[in-house]
């Protein structure tokens, strides 16, 4: 393997530490050396398992995030090495989350016993379609949240969805977050997700789960995501500083069409939502665009990176134009309200199936189904079917003796398929343990970029830990309810939040500490 000058290594690392899920150093090409990130679809995926190929990340990494599309969390195994040579055991992923379709979504992470440089794959071919990984220095994390403090400004209520549809989050089943730092929009950077693009809502919501839990930001990074049919999705907050340009995110608008488009184009529909939506931003703030305007990441920020995709990066200029021919696309114009979507009464049949745990392939029958006043049980396959079901947003309760409730909130106009999974109840004799896992930041009261060290976290169930030298904590195999979590660290007044864990998620629990 060739050498890397020292400053090469410097700056491989910071995208290690950075690199926003979505937009990868070397996608689909997996014999490149010096990778903190990869993405692999299909074929080169399975020549990947199959090869093993060594990939070299820069500078040391604590821990790995992963987003994965396949028939079980285990069917990918990573190995890592300090020295290329000594490798350690294979591992499979921690899953964090998991969204099950015809082939699951997972989530999750590997934690290193100690810091490694180097890292290979392996597993059956054909088993899994989609693979993105990324390598984390938690020592060295760029804070990609950081370069603009809030301000005065009035928050943004405006609709958006002039002549596109438009999905707020709770359309989507977004987490309810608490993000800090307000945007003051200036220019919008475009990117690709560089996953597949099939159940664009699914994928949407494995973002999010991604982007909190496996590269520990306060939310999914885009303000915006377009899927292949232009229907346009709401993500962090407009009012917010997104996570999606290293070292760019100040003032800056991001917009990621859901899809690979390195190889492929983007859609027509794709494209004329994005054009419409960048033409209402232009209108709302007052952004006159052009190509120093409106890029595509990799024109922008300190990653290396092929993102948006080389066929979508060769389509910005007509996207522009396209923008500009729109009413309210040359800035400072006023667009007139978009009229208010029809609301419909259309009875449809929801089909989905339930699990146990994070365990897609562990089909749970029995399970109660409930949707309004309507409920089923599922079959000794965990599959159910559910029909004269109301197209909107929709809270489904699945239950079962033994098992933990879960409530999720569906839009069944976008969708019809409904999956989760049930934890099994804490043991008498255990009652500690679960499925559910705590994380967050400590952090100095009132700037929470300015984190504080190795404090010393106690939750109200007898749970510790202790703080990572970027002042980052979790805490996973805990049982559902409400907890207190109370941190500490010399010369600052102890604090304490409270927070309501949930069987199979991730609950954010940072805590501001005062000196």
């Amino acid at each position: 393997m060739k050498q890397v000058p020292w400053f090469a290594n410097l700056l491989l690392g910071m995208v290690a530490a950075g690199t926003a899920a979505g937009c990868t150093v070397g996608s689909g090409d997996p014999l490149r050396g010096d990778e903190p990130s990869l993405a692999l679809h299909d074929d080169a995926l399975s020549r990947e398992l199959q090869n093993s190929p060594v990939h070299h990340a820069g500078l040391p990494f604590s821990r790995i995030g992963v987003m994965m599309d396949s028939d079980a969390a285990d069917d990918v195994e990573i190995a890592t090495s300090t020295d290329g040579i000594t490798w350690s055991a294979w591992q499979h992923i921690r899953v964090r989350h998991v969204e099950a379709n015809q082939r699951s979504a997972f989530n999750g992470e590997i934690r290193l016993a100690q810091p490694a440089n180097f890292f290979k794959l392996r597993g059956t071919p054909n088993k899994a379609s989609f693979l993105r990984l990324d390598t984390v220095d938690d020592e060295r994390a760029i804070d990609w949240e950081d370069g603009e403090t809030p301000s005065n400004a009035a928050l943004v209520t405006a609709r958006f969805g002039n002549g596109y549809t438009f999905r707020t989050r709770a359309d989507w089943g977004a987490k309810a977050v608490n993000c800090s730092g307000s945007l003051n929009p200036k220019k919008i950077t475009i990117h690709h997700t560089d996953t597949p693009a099939s159940n664009p809502q699914a994928r949407v919501r494995s973002i999010q789960e991604y982007h909190r839990n496996d590269r520990h930001w306060c939310d999914i990074g885009y303000h915006f995501l377009v899927d292949e049919a232009g229907i346009v999705y709401e993500g962090r907050s407009i009012n917010t500083i997104g996570a999606h340009a290293g070292g760019a995110n100040t003032g800056n608008i991001g917009i990621a069409l859901i899809g690979s488009y390195n190889n492929q184009d983007p859609t027509t529909a794709q494209m004329a939502s994005t054009a419409k939506l960048v033409a209402e931003l232009s209108d709302k703030f007052n952004i006159a665009l052009s190509r120093s305007t409106v890029k595509g990441h990799r024109e922008v920020g300190t990653t290396s990176t092929d993102c948006p995709g080389n066929r979508t990066f060769a389509k910005l200029a007509s996207l522009i134009a396209a923008a500009n021919g729109t009413p309210g696309g040359s800035g400072g114009g006023t667009n007139p309200p978009p009229p208010e979507e029809p609301t419909t009464s259309n009875l449809v049949t929801v089909d989905g199936f339930i699990y146990v745990g994070m365990n897609p392939s562990e089909r749970l029958g029995g399970a109660t189904v409930s949707i309004g006043t309507k409920s089923t049980t599922t079959r000794s396959d965990g599959t159910f079917s559910l029909p004269g079901i109301e197209e909107r947003i929709q809270t489904i309760s699945i239950t079962k003796s033994g098992y933990v409730d879960v409530r999720v909130n569906r839009n069944i106009g976008v969708s019809t398929w409904v999956s989760t999974g049930l934890a099994k109840q804490a043991s008498p004799t255990n009652p500690g343990t679960g499925t559910a896992s705590l994380q967050g930041v400590i952090y100095r009261q009132g700037n929470s970029s300015d984190r504080i060290g190795y404090a010393t976290i106690e939750v109200s169930n007898g749970r510790t830990a202790t703080a990572d030298a970027n002042g980052f904590y979790i805490i996973n195999d805990m049982a559902p309810g409400a907890v207190t979590i109370t941190a500490a660290a010399p010369s600052f007044a102890t604090n304490s939040v409270t927070r309501t864990l949930t069987s199979g998620t991730t609950e954010w629990g940072s805590v501001p500490l005062q000196e």
